[in-house]
């Protein structure tokens, strides 16, 4: 009996080395012949000045390349895109799409982002007397008024 559990215990560690020594890597593989189209990113952001940046696309295709808003260019660099964005003095958020696509469609989306820092005003140190008797239900309307004509709070 002591035989029979030496062997297996044998036949269990040479196995095991066996298994473990070797390293398998799963990975898809396409068809020959298959055509694909990929983005190495689909979400841009931008800061509020203008910019740039790259996205490698990898693909076997030709594709066409739009973006759907007049401050964002996309120009194709070899296997890249450069997506531009102009400065953005709107005062709000703004975001839009950059779609590529090929003849046999397939497609990909890119979403572009600029984000505008919040932005906020303070009033302090208000002396609200004058010579001219303008009181704090004249200065104040007028200050605030001033602020908010400047750029969106």
């Amino acid at each position: 009996m002591k035989k029979i559990r030496l062997i297996y215990a044998l036949i269990l560690v040479f196995t095991l080395q066996f298994a473990t020594a070797q390293n398998y890597v799963v990975t898809s593989v396409a068809k020959q012949g298959a055509t694909y189209l990929q983005v190495a990113e689909n979400s841009l952001t931008f800061s509020q000045s203008a910019g740039e940046q790259t996205v490698a696309v990898t693909t076997n295709l030709e594709f066409q390349f739009e973006s759907d808003a007049d401050w964002c260019t996309v120009a194709k660099d070899g296997s890249s895109l450069k997506i531009s964005v102009t400065e953005n003095n709107d005062g709000e958020d703004r975001s839009t799409l950059v779609t590529l696509k090929s003849k046999d469609g397939h497609a990909q989306v890119i979403e572009v982002n600029q984000l505008v820092p919040p932005t906020f005003a303070v009033i302090s140190d208000v002396h609200l007397g004058s010579s001219t008797g303008e009181g704090a239900m004249v200065k104040v309307p007028r200050a605030l008024k001033n602020l908010t004509s400047q750029k969106k709070l």
